[in-house]
């Protein structure tokens, strides 16, 4: 019982208001997938309570156990974490922007819903991702390429140019929270319902010819300002996903 949990990057990220303490958004999420964690469920030694191995912190902080708690109601989902235990071979990296901790939250949910046949459609798995981590929907869709909007919870696949991502990395870890927080206070400059349509419409080949990080990524200025070491690893032909530390390139044909 394993499933491979992919990365994404934010090929553009672009602010489109702020509600009820919650940034709204329009992006581009591209799957990432020559790099994965693994999430296996074993049989345990011995019952016991709910428990994931792979981490440094604890079980209560991790987007796997905050899903677990939204759907330990169903039929046979308390029973079944009785005697197994999740096990997470960890290989994308922490604090980097690449959704890593809601990609395991979301293929964690697909894969118990597979395992226990809970029926339960994407949408609805969604659903119990509501308010856990804005970007879980679009991992448990499974989509290569989609416009994600609102607070994360509007999912919409969109065809586009074939393309391949390559992966950056460094040793800055962001702070997700501390990235927006900075970014509302500093930078804040939400695009319009014009604005929004062109970016929910934009073609690969057109966004290479006339975004930087600094256009594509409302978040990056933000990030910048808090890290100012990032610049050392920023080049003319890299992005930056999401609220970082990750660039990226994506090569298309």
């Amino acid at each position: 019982m394993k499933i491979y949990s992919y990365p994404k990057v934010n090929l553009f990220l672009k602010i489109t208001g702020f509600k009820d303490g919650y940034h709204q958004i329009i992006s581009r999420f591209l799957l990432v997938e020559d790099i994965f964690d693994e999430i296996e469920f074993r049989k345990k030694d011995k019952s016991g309570s709910f428990n994931i191995i792979g981490f440094d912190f604890a079980v209560e902080q991790n987007l796997i156990y905050k899903v677990y708690k939204k759907i330990e109601h169903l039929k046979g989902v308390k029973e079944f974490f009785t005697h197994h235990e999740i096990v997470v071979t960890k290989k994308i990296p922490q604090g980097g922007g690449l959704g890593g901790g809601s990609s395991n939250a979301g293929s964690f949910l697909n894969l118990t819903n597979e395992v226990l046949d809970l029926k339960l459609s994407k949408d609805e798995l969604s659903y119990f991702a509501k308010n856990v981590g804005a970007d879980i929907p679009f991992f448990i869709h499974g989509y290569k390429c989609a416009n994600v909007s609102g607070f994360g919870e509007i999912v919409e696949e969109f065809y586009d140019a074939d393309f391949k991502v390559k992966l950056f990395t460094n040793s800055i870890h962001c702070d997700t929270a501390t990235v927006y927080k900075n970014y509302k206070s500093k930078f804040f400059s939400p695009i319009n319902d014009e604005e929004f349509e062109y970016y929910k419409n934009l073609k690969l080949n057109e966004f290479l010819t006339t975004h930087d990080s600094f256009k594509a990524n409302d978040l990056y200025k933000s990030a910048v300002d808090l890290y100012p070491k990032l610049l050392d690893f920023k080049k003319d032909n890299l992005y930056f996903s999401g609220s970082g530390s990750t660039f990226f390139e994506v090569i298309h044909d």
